[in-house]
């Protein structure tokens, strides 16, 4: 068992939007887009690399880049987390496929929290802009804050969500 855990929280129907939407990410990389390739690799180099390291406190977050391990057995910095800073604890995962306006932006929201010596990084939903501002954006750091507060409320039913995660796979 890895000291940090994933769980990509699930909604009231059963949905697990962050899932889905890096399923669809995938599709359309096998379909052959380049930059959604690249971008489905970039998202599962970043999320093992967190997956290896943690996530630092989040008053450090803008402070430590990562080091992502690239195909060719490099080490590159990798600007991969940012805190939002008026929305504490939360924090926005980032993957950029060149630049604005014909780059894409992957975006991730999260929170982690630490339970029994096990970080838990809880991934809310995720998106794609493709400019600076984005009320898309926006409204998913709010639905983020939102699920922060029922977190506080009932820590164990989210990570609960994980473990029945787990064992779902296994059946």
């Amino acid at each position: 068992m890895g000291r940090v855990k994933f769980i990509y929280v699930r909604r009231e129907d059963g949905t697990r939007p962050v899932l889905e939407f890096i399923a669809n990410i995938a599709m359309v990389a096998k379909q052959g887009n380049p930059d959604f390739t690249r971008m489905a690799i970039e998202v599962t180099n970043g999320i093992k690399a967190i997956e290896k390291t943690g996530i630092p406190p989040w008053t450090l977050i803008n402070e430590q880049p990562f080091y992502i391990e690239t195909s060719t057995g490099k080490s590159v910095k990798f600007e991969l987390l940012k805190r939002l800073e008026y929305n504490f604890p939360l924090i926005e995962f980032r993957v950029n496929i060149g630049s604005y306006p014909a780059g894409y932006a992957f975006r991730m929201v999260l929170f982690t929290h630490y339970y029994q010596g096990r970080e838990y990084v809880f991934v809310t939903n995720a998106m794609i802009k493709r400019q600076t501002s984005s009320p898309g954006f926006e409204e998913i750091v709010k639905e983020a804050a939102n699920i922060y507060k029922d977190f506080l409320r009932c820590p164990t039913k989210y990570i609960q969500m994980g473990d029945w995660y787990e064992r779902s796979k296994q059946s």
